[in-house]
């Protein structure tokens, strides 16, 4: 304690003497009060209360000067606090850029940058974002996708009457081990888009090929033309994720999340999206071919001249999708749920669509040569101008199609339900290869029977 305040002090000691031993006694005089006793009472009740109230006053004094000092305590902390995060801040920045002399990268040093800033994320919410912007640039700049030649071989190899297929030789690179821990760290942050982030992390034009991530949260990245090639992303949350005209080939996406996602041009060929979320998803354009989609749901997704060869789309769910100018032939959609999907105009040749739900789909124009329909249900679907030339419709429900200027040459109705079938004249059905056991309007069949009974007969 300074001398000053010890004065004060005693000053203030003093005149709380005074006032308790002199205020009473000439309250008491002016009141004109001369018995003793009374007067000692009196002077006795006073000084109590004005104990009371002096206490009272010199609490709230202390109570203040207390306050004061605890916020100037919190103001030193809360510097010193900073202080600790900007350096603790440009100490992790310093790591990220650890290299050896040979300029190679000092990958444990850089690791622990990493992880240090982490940390500072999630003690930090206002540090976050700057945080993920320069974990991010790192991932732009540090493995920028680069178009090698060596990457892909194309060979175009000639097949039967001219037709030929793509057989493309990938050679994958595995994630480095700085990338890797940023996408972990990106994948497991507190705060994700439009959950507490106001922005989409931007993670474009990266090379990710070989990138191990389960669970991982990277909802509405912009993943705009990133490589991930061979890439582990089993149960990612890439919904409202921008992902046109990136590479997923051979991708292992097995349940993931992909709603909403934009995946225009993206490639998935021979990628693995087994019952992977794919709701209203943006397709269009994109290569699937070879991919996996057994059970994936694709309700709503837009796939109009999305190239499906020979992917397994097996028990997929594709109600109400778009896949109007898509290319399925080959491609194995048993089971799938195409319900009142649009399939206008699309290459399903040799497809299999053993027991497919297709009602009310719209397949005008499409090309169904040499396709397996067997008890597919097609009713009230529009099958008009489609092309079901040596196409296997035994057991199909075909109730209420129109099959106005469909071709059914040499297709096989054994056991169909063609009952109130539109634009089924005499003369389109004489082409099937056989009409045993199917289900006919009366007049039509006992039309069928004097004219072509042989198409009745058991095959």
């Amino acid at each position: 304690m300074t001398k000053s305040n010890v004065i004060i002090l005693v000053l203030l000691v003093f005149i709380c003497g005074f006032v308790l031993w002199y205020a009473p006694k000439l309250q008491i005089d002016e009141a004109g009060i001369q018995d003793p006793k009374e007067r000692i009472e009196l002077e006795n009740d006073l000084r109590g209360t004005y104990a009371q109230t002096l206490g009272g006053a010199i609490l709230l004094i202390a109570l203040l000067f207390a306050w004061k000092r605890m916020s100037t305590t919190e103001r030193i902390v809360e510097v010193s606090r900073q202080a600790q995060m900007t350096e603790r801040f440009t100490r992790a920045i310093d790591q990220l850029g650890a290299s050896l002399l040979t300029g190679e990268k000092k990958f444990e040093i850089r690791l622990g940058g990493i992880y240090s800033l982490e940390r500072i994320a999630r003690e930090s919410e206002e540090n976050h974002w700057s945080v993920v912007e320069i974990l991010t640039a790192y991932v732009r700049e540090d493995a920028l996708r680069k178009q090698r030649p060596d990457q892909r071989t194309e060979k175009m190899l000639g097949e039967g009457g001219g037709a030929k297929r793509l057989v493309s030789s990938v050679s994958l690179l595995g994630a480095s081990a700085d990338i890797q821990a940023i996408l972990t760290v990106l994948g497991r942050r507190r705060l994700t888009y439009q959950d507490g982030e106001e922005h989409r992390i931007d993670l474009s034009n990266a090379n990710l090929q070989g990138i191990v991530l389960t669970d991982a949260n990277l909802r509405g990245a912009i993943l705009s033309g990133s490589d991930f090639q061979g890439a582990m992303l089993y149960r990612v949350n890439l919904s409202d994720a921008l992902l046109d005209e990136a590479d997923l080939h051979s991708c292992n996406l097995n349940y993931a999340d992909l709603q909403r996602a934009n995946l225009k041009k993206a490639r998935l060929e021979k990628a693995y999206l087994m019952s992977a979320k794919l709701q209203n998803v943006k397709l269009t354009g994109a290569v699937l071919s070879g991919a996996d989609l057994r059970g994936a749901d694709l309700r709503g997704a837009e796939l109009e001249s999305a190239k499906l060869r020979g992917a397994n789309l097996q028990r997929a769910k594709l109600s109400g999708a778009n896949l109007g100018g898509a290319f399925l032939d080959t491609a194995n959609l048993r089971e799938a749920d195409l319900e009142r999907a649009d399939l206008k105009m699309v290459d399903l040749r040799e497809a299999n669509l053993e027991r497919a739900n297709l009602e009310g789909a719209n397949l005008e124009g499409s090309d169904l040569q040499g396709a397996n329909l067997k008890e597919a249900n097609l009713e009230g679907a529009n099958l008009e101008r489609v092309y079901l030339k040596r196409a296997d419709l035994e057991g199909a429900n075909l109730q209420r199609v129109n099959l106005e200027k469909a071709d059914l040459d040499q297709a096989d109705l054994m056991n169909a339900n063609l009952r109130k079938a539109k634009g089924l004249p005499v003369k389109k059905l004489s082409k099937a290869k056989t009409l045993y056991e199917v289900k006919l309007e009366s007049p039509l069949r006992k039309q069928i029977k004097r004219d072509h009974p042989h198409l009745l007969r058991r095959p």
